[in-house]
């Protein structure tokens, strides 16, 4: 069954330093357009099996310096995958035979065996997500796409695209951790303020939006961009019947999730879903 073997990645920040001392991240400084410039240096690398590309330079599509850096191909290996998830390509294994297990639990049939389920047991409590303070000081703010520098991947895209946002969504009713959906779905960015999620009809978001429309009423978002790497596979991982996206990630990462400040209940993003 599988162990976490690797560090704790709380951050993005902490996982990208991790990457640097492995020489599994490569900065670029020089000045590369978000406009398919980045696009095609990450098509290039991927294909070579390189490293993760931190972009200091930055440009959007009016040649201006973004105002914060940019991560790509994160995950282009299998072993930047395995790391994310706490482990070496080898412990992918037993993380797929812990996830089979959950998904079908079957009793112990022997004291060995029952040793062997001690991972689950220990990931299934740490897979509790728990609300904590905030040490952040939150305030209302003008939403402005503008200061984000997003992507536009291919030419004659419909837009610019944020690509790897945690798009965070519950159902209607009980505001229930347990039932919060994290799923990984692109943003098109159609407005200084105004952005659309493009989600398939059976994923989760697409599912709590029905429900919230058949009531009549706006759905509630919250969308994380740069969360730690355990959030992010995570929220793209198929988590097993009755766990969430957040308790997976929580299981991945070996600790609880803290979810900080205010639940999600009256803060709707500046973004519609989709068909």
């Amino acid at each position: 069954m599988h162990q976490r073997t690797l560090p704790h990645f709380p951050t993005l920040d902490t996982f990208l330093a991790y990457l640097k001392e492995r020489d599994e991240l490569e900065t670029i400084a020089a000045p590369v357009s978000m406009h398919l410039e980045v696009t095609e240096l990450h098509r290039r690398v991927i294909l070579a099996d390189g490293p993760a590309l931190h972009f200091t330079g930055a440009l959007d599509r009016d040649g201006n310096t973004a105002r914060m850096p940019v991560v790509a191909n994160l995950f282009g290996t299998a072993r930047r995958v395995a790391w994310g998830l706490g482990t070496d390509v080898e412990g992918l294994e037993g993380l797929g035979e812990m996830l089979a297990f959950m998904r079908s639990p079957q009793p112990p049939r022997s004291l060995r065996q029952a040793h062997t389920m001690l991972p689950v047991a220990r990931g299934a409590l740490r897979a509790r997500p728990k609300k904590v303070a905030s040490p952040w000081e939150w305030r209302e703010a003008d939403p402005d796409f503008s200061l984000l520098p997003v992507q536009t991947c291919w030419p004659g895209d419909a837009g610019p695209l944020i690509t790897w946002p945690v798009v965070v969504t519950r159902p209607p009713g009980l505001d229930d951790l347990s039932a919060y959906n994290l799923g990984i779905y692109r943003m098109q960015v159609i407005g200084r303020d105004r952005a659309i999620l493009r989600w398939l009809p059976m994923r989760g978001g697409a599912a709590h939006h029905r429900l919230w429309r058949e009531r009549g009423e706006e759905m509630p978002v919250a969308v994380v961009i740069g969360a730690d790497p355990a959030t992010l596979l995570g929220a793209v991982m198929p988590a097993p019947e009755g766990l969430s996206e957040l308790a997976l990630a929580g299981m991945i990462g070996d600790r609880r999730s803290a979810r900080s400040g205010s639940r999600l209940r009256d803060h709707t993003a500046p973004c519609a879903g989709e068909r």
